[in-house]
């Protein structure tokens, strides 16, 4: 009856963290409504300064379309990277735009000056721009993929796109965590054993890879002649990081499967506690600073019990030689004890 309960509540639990990395988050279209004090960050989405309404404030808009209707009266600057403005109505400040597209239109009226780096802006006559207009292109440097690209990033951040994701990179974690138990079984067994022994010590090695190693690469980098070197220094560390997730997610099944009373094959444990543990730390994303501090140093002590435990080695121990082979003082004394174990059974 307890180990059904708990099954029962561990999948509860799990359904729990499902749905919860289903919220929204603040990446909804935002409309204004009346007039608005404060700044406004806009990521991967819309704003729409309606007609007659009135905002005091900056807007930053990332990957954003963004949209000031006739009328509309805007106190503050305009700093956007990729994605659109359209402006109809009036902009007291300064309109930066970073690789996107911007459309002055004819009603519009501009207090200030327009700064756009790789792009140039629609402007139609009639529009009233009392500032400077400053173009800062570069020869043969394409600013369209730039724009497509920022669009693309940030695309993943709207809810949908962003929990299908997670699940994808969920089943993928998963899946690979199985894999590993299957070729690098011991090996494994061995880091989370070190884990479990050391955790301290783990996450501090963890801590001290986690900067030395990158740090070390972008110095090679630099270098130029080395960059090539630099590069599969990154490599490496991100294949040890998410090697260190996978022990993670081995030692969540083994907790789990202690906390059951139950006896489950390695392989399965390696599943499930890796798909636990995923879900968890989607969870905890959401939490801001919070959430991101505790899955790192979640990763970090998987990823230090890799050089606590060599990769896995274990200890070197002294290998038992034959008797041919064991030294001759070895030899004497073995042949001296045996005499003696026959005078005593007699």
């Amino acid at each position: 009856m307890r180990l059904s309960l708990k099954i029962n509540f561990l999948l509860i639990a799990i359904v729990v963290l499902f749905n919860s990395c289903t919220v929204s988050g603040p990446f909804q279209p935002q409309v204004s409504r009346g007039k608005i004090h404060g700044d406004q960050l806009v990521v991967g989405n819309s704003f729409l300064l309606s007609s007659d309404d009135s905002l005091e404030g900056n807007i930053v808009g990332i990957g954003a379309s963004l949209v000031i209707e006739k009328n509309a009266k805007l106190k503050g600057d305009i700093s956007l990277l990729g994605g659109t403005v359209d402006i109809m109505g009036s902009v007291d400040g300064t309109i930066n735009n970073f690789a996107g597209v911007s459309h002055i239109y004819q009603s519009a009226t501009i207090n200030g000056d327009i700064n756009q780096y790789l792009n140039e802006a629609i402007i139609d006559t009639g529009a009233q721009i009392i500032g400077e207009i400053n173009t800062f292109t570069f020869p043969r440097f394409p600013s369209q993929p730039i724009s497509e690209i920022v669009n693309f990033l940030t695309g993943f951040l709207h809810p949908q796109k962003l929990v299908g994701f997670q699940l994808a990179h969920l089943i993928f974690y998963s899946t690979l965590s199985v894999i590993a138990m299957l070729i690098f079984k011991k090996r494994i067994s061995n880091v989370v054993i070190a884990v479990q022994k050391q955790a301290f010590a783990s996450w501090f090695f963890g801590v001290l890879g986690a900067i030395v190693i990158p740090l070390v690469g972008i110095l090679l980098i630099l270098t130029f002649c080395l960059s090539p070197v630099g590069i599969l220094v990154i490599i490496l560390w991100a294949l040890l990081t998410y090697m260190g997730w996978i022990v993670m997610g081995v030692l969540t099944g083994k907790v789990i499967q202690h906390w059951l009373h139950t006896k489950w094959p390695e392989e399965l444990q390696a599943f499930l506690g890796s798909l636990v543990l995923g879900l968890a730390t989607s969870l905890l994303n959401w939490l801001p600073c919070i959430g991101w501090t505790i899955t790192f140093c979640l990763g970090i002590m998987g990823f230090g019990g890799l050089f606590l435990s060599r990769f896995g080695v274990p200890l070197s121990s002294k290998k038992s030689l034959p008797s041919s082979q064991q030294p001759a003082s070895e030899n004497i004394t073995n042949q001296e004890e045996k005499p003696n174990k026959k005078k005593s059974k007699s």
